[in-house]
């Protein structure tokens, strides 16, 4: 009797960990990870834009690949310049800081490709 309720419970852990297996198999990733869609492999331009964010000393900029297939905000990837820092900085996530008079050029490069945009700063004195 001791043999059969052994090879009962034997059978029992094998379809478990074979069903826990197949389960594992089937879905291929954990219940947190997103399915994505993948943009085709043909990164065409980067543009910028910006708008105001309610700060008069700050401007906020965002960068998008445009692929064959779609467009991707890539803000957050992008890499971040001013041509002039003595007019705007820019942080790495496109926030532009006013710090002077004159004309910037924001550049946001992502994957080998850029985007720029010149910005004016007048003085609010001589207007």
């Amino acid at each position: 009797m001791n043999t059969i309720r052994g090879r009962e419970d034997q059978m029992t852990r094998s379809f478990l960990i074979l069903a826990a297996a197949a389960l594992t198999l089937t879905c291929g990733c954990a219940a947190s990870d997103p399915p994505t869609t993948m943009p085709s492999n043909t990164l065409l331009s980067v543009t910028i834009g910006c708008g105001g964010n309610g700060q008069p000393a700050s401007v906020q900029c965002y960068a998008t690949a445009h692929y064959s297939d779609a467009g991707r905000d890539v803000s957050s990837f992008a890499a971040w310049q001013s041509s002039n820092p003595n007019v705007a900085t820019v942080s790495t996530g496109g926030l532009v800081k006013v710090v002077g008079v004159g004309k910037t050029t924001i550049t946001a490069t992502y994957d080998e490709q850029s985007g720029s945009l010149t910005l004016q700063f007048p003085d609010p004195l001589n207007d």
